[in-house]
């Protein structure tokens, strides 16, 4: 470069296995000149490249050639070629001589190389081998050089885009927050999903509840309002459960004589009064009432009194009754039986 360097626009490719770099430079003037005329044609621009990279790569690692517009193009590799400016005055063809140096220099640094002419092979090709081989010469349709592979690197750098083409800066950041905004959404419906399939699950486990629970439902609409109605209407037709009912007295009694566990002989009640006896009660004899157990019988809100060797219990303040007139009776199992049997047969 014989110019400012501030005044150029410089690009370069990828390094080569021998440590070299291909590198470009051109006017940033002309650069940003072009750009804009292609941008008002409506030809949008993803790339600029030196003229020899837009020619077709030979594909057995030849030399690609082409005379156009005043300069001999030639493409030696990926990311590698060369170009000649010709003679104004000259012929447009191989018989210039400067054309001709060129091009024995080119085949001594590659002796085996193939050559491939876009378009036509130039007159005085043949000339340039004189007195050696002519190398292996193809011609490429003129429409080749549109399918060329371009390099991966570029002389159109986003600080010569013509203004009315530049991007925002806002523009990254906009869609940075648009992706987020996009992910949020997808994570939020994903999320909504799982909800209502768990919601639909318990539905459907409630109605299945409820079904098992009250068969004689037609139909499950609204399985917890369903449910309530029902318990509430086997209440109203039961009656609600007070302190001087069987299972809440037997819960008590169970309580205030804790040795009566697996040891009831019989069981009775009937007006609202509990007769317990049990298969080794030496406390029911008939004497006077253990005082712990008198305490414990007041904490529980019970009467105690012990007749015959059975139990009676009552809620306190509550009158008196035989327990021997009917009622719930519960009798001893088989075990329960047999022990009682060999206690009998072992007492004096």
């Amino acid at each position: 470069m014989l110019g400012d360097v501030d005044e150029l626009v410089l690009a370069h490719g990828p390094r080569g296995s021998d440590g070299a770099s291909p590198v470009a430079w051109a006017q940033r003037g002309r650069i940003a000149q072009a750009w804009s005329l292609l941008a008002d044609a409506g030809l949008p621009v993803d790339a600029l490249v030196p003229a020899p990279l837009a020619l077709p790569l030979h594909a057995e690692g030849g030399i690609t050639l082409m005379l156009h517009d005043g300069f001999l193009l030639c493409r030696t590799g990926r990311d590698t070629g060369q170009a000649l400016a010709l003679d104004p005055l000259g012929p447009q063809d191989a018989t210039d001589p400067s054309v001709q140096a060129f091009l024995r220099v080119l085949w001594m640094r590659h002796p085996e190389a193939e050559a491939a002419w876009v378009d036509a092979v130039p007159t005085g090709w043949n000339a340039v081998f004189e007195g050696r081989g002519l190398p292996p010469t193809t011609v490429l349709p003129d429409a080749a050089r549109w399918s060329a592979p371009l390099p991966t690197w570029s002389l159109a750098v986003p600080a010569l885009r013509p203004a009315r083409l530049q991007r925002s800066p806002w523009r990254r950041p906009l869609a940075w927050v648009a992706a987020a905004v996009a992910v949020w959404t997808v994570g939020l419906n994903v999320y909504a999903l799982r909800l209502e399939q768990e919601a639909s699950a318990l539905r459907q486990r409630m109605a299945s509840e409820v079904r098992a629970a009250f068969p004689a439902l037609p139909v499950v609409l609204d399985p917890l309002r369903q449910a309530t109605q029902q318990r509430d209407a086997l209440l109203a037709g039961t009656g609600s459960v007070t302190d001087t009912d069987f299972l809440p007295l037997a819960l008590a009694a169970s309580q205030l004589l804790p040795m009566s566990a697996n040891n009831v002989a019989s069981l009775a009640y009937a007006d609202d009064t509990l007769s317990l006896r049990l298969i080794d009660n030496a406390a029911a004899g008939g004497g006077a009432l253990d005082p712990a157990i008198a305490t414990r019988a007041r904490g529980l809100g019970l009467q105690v009194d012990q007749r015959d060797g059975a139990w009676i219990l009552r809620r306190q303040n509550d009158g008196s009754t035989s327990a021997d007139a009917g009622g719930v009776r519960v009798q001893p199992s088989a075990a329960t039986a047999q022990r009682l049997s060999e206690r009998a047969r072992s007492a004096p």
